[in-house]
């Protein structure tokens, strides 16, 4: 049999392929809209990839078959216009394209033609409007691209008659009330229901200006709109758009545009069916049928297996990536590449994974196997940082080595095993990747709780053998070691080891208290400097470097980090030296630091005289470095110093510009993008 791989993100129309068992929704807000009153918009409201859109189809479908001939149906996405540079005028495409769901009604009434003809002059006035009354800035922010209220733009058209918004509701409504047969007593009147989707696939101040018009602008009776957005979307919008940050106005915002908000059931998708949807295709493709076996109880096997199996991963995949149907589609996907790979991995061994899911055997070979992918893939994708450190370092290396890590991780070993058992590493970063609170705690970042449970469900699932020692054997850690091995060597989970690597291990080891902290504020520094022009880090196995770029893009050293036999500080910001970098202000900043750090019972001792340079000394047992204190007050000098450069470049450039001096496009001192500062020996003493 021969099966598709991948799934696409095109949503779901006929209820009979709804794996998320939103039937009973959509049947629901089917009869709600052709029950409620008009004027009516109803806002489907979830987050990315939560079948909103999906949803909407189902209910479209099933207007169509139930109620045919009692319903206009007109569907808007929104992207299409953004996209080929109609989003400043969505408003405008919204009632051109509804009005040609209407015309052929309308026309066939004595007066249609005329009527619809009026509309469509004033549209096309009011669209050529919104452009040069944008211009012109007369545009109103509350209706998103049309002009304010009843005021027209004047002398934006001489030759023509200025438009309101109160001219084309007006007219709108005579079209609607003739389309949906008012006055008509040969049949039976209709409603218009609109869809609007991807208003979160523009930018959040053009979808709120869309549903402002909504609201003030195509508030007909006899319509019913149905509305895709995401909240957050909204509140972004209305934010960018309007300036207002209150969470209560914004709220009020929204309960103005909607008037019944449905929200999408997240939560009771559950992604058990389409994962054994998933894993019954796999097993009917690679799986052998048993001695004799027909196909009708080889079909029924094969979905009791794949419920089996689902039941059992299922959970574990739901607490890394939620219930969110597009996440999912993903994760599945990242599944099925990995499959094909192996599949083809003949250069350096066999394929790992086996669907022969017929012998005992070949099941607990075959859930060795998947425990281990969907688990590094969940993982992968959740928590990135932490996958690339567990899969791709020593914490691999042995039964053991992993188990600490996972029990670790999972929070299993008791206040009396943790400092002895616990591997510090894992702390560290996890310290280094989830900032912890206040008190220090780490177990309270929702990242790292959310991981604490996620380890505990997967341990389990890996020691199939349910060790009483709880210690995964050497049968069970292959098996991960080999995916994550096979994973690594395809780029998926590969970390490089630079010297950072080398000066962690060497601060841990020189001074076992104080190191993990020293190096965690190290860590966070090197990550902000990453994102700074004029700092850079670089580090080999006994100095961290902290460079500076003066004005005209040379380096110079501004701090050097120490833990070749003990823990030291060196802050090169003495007044000479920083005068001559044209940055004196660096000197300040530095004795504001150098005060921080006596305030956390560091004490600086001078270097070379009362020039501003400084040295500190953390002692192997100093626990300074483990709070954010000084993470904090280190993040704050570098902050200072880089603004002061950045001034000061900025300043030196206005110089230049006024004094018509012209710099050489490859001069020695501009600063080069992905260069990085070199490691050479200090002359100045540690």
């Amino acid at each position: 049999m021969s099966l598709f791989y991948g799934r696409t993100d095109v949503p779901v129309e006929d209820k009979g392929a709804d794996k998320l068992n939103m039937k009973n929704y959509a049947e629901g807000l089917v009869e709600f809209v052709m029950q409620t009153e008009t004027p009516m918009t109803i806002g489907i409201q979830g987050s990315w990839g939560s079948g909103k859109t999906s949803l909407m189809k189902m209910i479209q479908e099933a207007l169509k078959k139930k109620y045919e001939d009692e319903v206009l149906l007109n569907w808007f996405e929104t992207w299409q216009y953004g996209a080929v540079g109609d989003a400043d005028v969505l408003g405008v495409r919204l009632l051109e394209d509804l009005v040609n769901t209407l015309q052929q009604d309308v026309i066939k009434v004595a007066g249609g033609y005329n009527m619809m003809l009026k509309l469509r002059r004033s549209i096309s006035l009011m669209g050529q409007t919104v452009g040069k009354a944008a211009a012109a800035g007369a545009v109103s922010h509350a209706t998103g691209g049309f002009i304010d209220g009843g005021t027209a733009v004047e002398g934006l058209f001489p030759s023509e008659k200025a438009v309101t918004i109160g001219d084309i509701r007006t007219s709108f409504q005579e079209v609607v009330d003739v389309a949906v047969g008012v006055g008509d007593k040969k049949k039976a009147q209709r409603r218009i229901v609109v869809f609007v989707d991807d208003l979160d696939r523009i930018r959040p101040g053009r979808a709120v200006g869309l549903l402002e018009i909504l609201k003030n602008f195509m508030d007909v009776e006899h319509c019913v709109f149905v509305v895709a957005c995401d909240y957050a979307v909204v509140r972004e919008g209305v934010r960018e758009l309007m300036g207002i940050k209150d969470p209560k106005k914004v709220d009020a915002f929204f309960h103005k545009i909607f008037q019944v908000p449905f929200h999408m059931p997240e939560s009771s998708y559950g992604i058990k069916d389409m994962l054994m949807e998933f894993l019954r295709d796999r097993l009917d493709e690679g799986g052998a049928a048993k001695d004799g076996e027909k196909p009708g109880p080889r079909k029924k096997r094969l979905k009791k297996d794949a419920d089996v199996l689902s039941g059992r991963y299922a959970p574990l995949i739901e607490k890394a990536l939620g219930t969110n149907p597009r996440a999912f589609k993903r994760f599945l996907n990242v599944i099925d590449l990995q499959r094909c790979v192996d599949a083809a991995w003949t250069t350096k061994g066999k394929p790992l994974a086996s669907w022969n899911y017929v012998s005992e055997l070949d099941k607990g070979r075959t859930r060795r196997w998947l425990a281990s992918l969907l688990g590094i893939v969940a993982f992968q994708q959740r928590w990135p940082k932490i996958a690339a450190y567990l899969f791709n370092t020593q914490a691999c290396d042995s039964p053991e080595a992993f188990t600490s890590t996972m029990r670790t991780l999972a929070g299993m070993y008791s206040e009396e095993e943790q400092d002895t058992e616990a591997d510090e590493e894992v702390i560290f970063r996890l310290r280094s990747t989830y900032p912890p609170g206040p008190d220090g705690n780490i177990w309270e970042h929702a990242e790292v709780s959310d991981l604490r449970d996620y380890c505990k469900l997967w341990f389990i699932q890996l020691d199939a053998q349910d060790n009483p020692a709880g210690v995964l054997d050497a049968k069970e850690l292959n098996v991960v070691q080999a995916w994550s091995r096979r994973m690594g060597s395809m780029g998926s989970t590969a970390v490089k080891r630079t010297g950072w690597y080398g000066f962690r291990m060497n601060a841990k080891k020189n001074s076992p208290k104080a190191g993990d902290g020293w190096a965690g504020a190290l860590l966070t520094l090197k990550e902000r400097c990453e994102s700074r022009h004029f700092l850079e880090t670089s580090a080999d196995k006994s100095l961290f470097v902290l460079v500076v770029r003066r004005p005209g893009g040379k380096k110079e050293r501004l701090a050097t980090f120490g833990c070749e036999e003990k823990l030291q500080l060196l802050v090169n910001v003495g007044i000479d030296k920083t005068a001559n970098w044209n940055l004196p202000e660096v000197a300040d900043a530095g004795a504001r630091f150098s005060e921080k750090l006596r305030g956390l019972g560091i004490e600086p001792q001078a270097v070379g005289g009362p020039s501003g340079r400084f040295k500190a000394h953390f002692g192997p047992d100093h626990t300074a470095t483990r709070g954010e204190a000084f993470s904090k007050a280190l993040n704050q000098f570098v902050d200072e110093v880089d603004k002061i450069a950045r001034d000061a470049e900025m300043k030196r450039i206005a110089d230049s510009r006024e004094s018509g001096t012209k710099e050489p496009a490859d001069s020695p001192d501009a600063p080069k993008k992905d260069e990085a500062p070199s490691i050479q020996p200090s002359n100045e003493s540690m």
